[in-house]
């Protein structure tokens, strides 16, 4: 892993924690007015793509560093850490 690869986690960790705060202010205020926003909707994707984006690049790294080297042979594709069971879902 890079100096370059780390501060880019980092930065995207950082911004995740950013989004919790305002989502954190969007909640109090649905809160009181008993509604759940589009804007509490919207933040909440983000965090979670955010987090999503992060532990699959975390791991793609992981796997570069460590992983791959040991590969007689690479995948296609490289690190590949679905989201889903397989391609299709």
């Amino acid at each position: 892993m890079t100096d370059t690869d780390l501060s880019n986690l980092t930065a995207m960790i950082a911004r995740a924690e950013v989004l919790v705060t305002d989502l954190k202010a969007v909640y109090e205020r649905d809160l009181q007015a008993q509604i759940v926003s589009v804007e509490a909707l919207n933040i909440t994707h983000e965090i979670v793509e955010k987090c999503s984006n992060v532990m699959d690049q975390a791991m793609t790294l992981y796997f570069n560093r460590t992983i791959a080297p040991l590969l007689i042979k690479l995948p296609r594709r490289g690190g590949y850490f679905p989201a889903a069971r397989n391609e299709e879902s």
